[in-house]
């Protein structure tokens, strides 16, 4: 309630209502595992695929994780099995499709608009991510890209290659004409920071790209996917630069793109 503009927040309010209400007014000393397990029964009885109990397992447990930092309430004394999800695609294009991106993305007649895909492309930041980017955040002597509040972490830091480099400093030339006096590298209404890019849907069918393709999450995946089989980066390497809690889940949905294991497949 503190932050109304909090991205997800009319999402989580209707899941809360929807599935949770028969947790209102109960302290996490108060729920047991039969209530959990019920509620997941609950769920699969209506229909709903493994990704929707998953989130609002999630939003249980984020609900019970606040209460506990804050000293609301207790913990519960067991841990929340999540299902597995085993309907995520891991997005990427093709040599083809990938030609049609970079000649479609260089050419956008909103150049901050397909910088800003260039960048996702090169780099594998998230949509926030580079929304939130100010000039203080990225370090041209020090080659590194600073990214802040990465998905609910800690700020981190990304390195900055050369092609990069210019991508960025192209990007603040233009932010400069067009929004003088904004910190934003990619500003939106009024040099204010951005909160949507509409364009991507536009810019995904003048491509050619793939019509379920989604242009930032795709573009990260693609480039967890192209380091992943260029086999010159560890599962380490490429955890890193995508800014995972563990490694483990970047395993998860990446390892099957190392060569050695497509190899292997094969």
């Amino acid at each position: 309630t503190n932050k109304p503009d909090l991205k997800g927040i009319v999402t989580d309010e209707n899941r809360y209502k929807n599935y949770l209400q028969d947790f209102a007014g109960r302290t996490p000393d108060e729920v047991s595992t039969h209530d959990v397990d019920a509620l997941r029964l609950r769920l699969a009885k209506a229909g709903k695929k493994a990704g929707t109990v998953k989130n609002v397992l999630e939003l249980l447990r984020r609900i019970i994780n606040f209460g506990v930092k804050t000293n609301r309430c207790p913990n519960l004394a067991f841990q929340i099995e999540m299902p597995v999800k085993d309907n995520e695609v891991i997005e990427h294009l093709t040599p083809e499709e990938t030609r049609r991106f970079l000649d479609c993305a260089r050419t956008w007649p909103a150049r901050d608009v397909g910088n800003m895909l260039l960048l996702a492309f090169f780099t594998g930041m998230r949509r926030g991510e580079m929304f939130k980017l100010q000039d203080e955040d990225v370090a041209f002597d020090l080659k590194l890209i600073r990214l802040r509040d990465p998905k609910g972490r800690k700020t981190l830091s990304i390195g900055m290659s050369s092609l990069v480099e210019e991508l960025l400093q192209e990007q603040m030339a233009w932010r400069d004409e067009h929004f003088p006096g904004s910190p934003y590298v990619f500003p939106g209404k009024n040099g204010e920071m951005r909160k949507d890019c509409t364009a991507v849907d536009r810019f995904r069918k003048a491509a050619g790209l793939p019509p379920k393709f989604r242009p930032f999450h795709g573009l990260r995946h693609h480039f967890a996917v192209s380091l992943a089989n260029s086999g010159k980066f560890s599962m380490d390497m490429i955890s890193e630069m995508l800014t995972h809690k563990n490694v483990d889940f970047t395993k998860k949905k990446y390892a099957q793109f190392l060569p050695e294991t497509l190899a292997a497949a094969s």
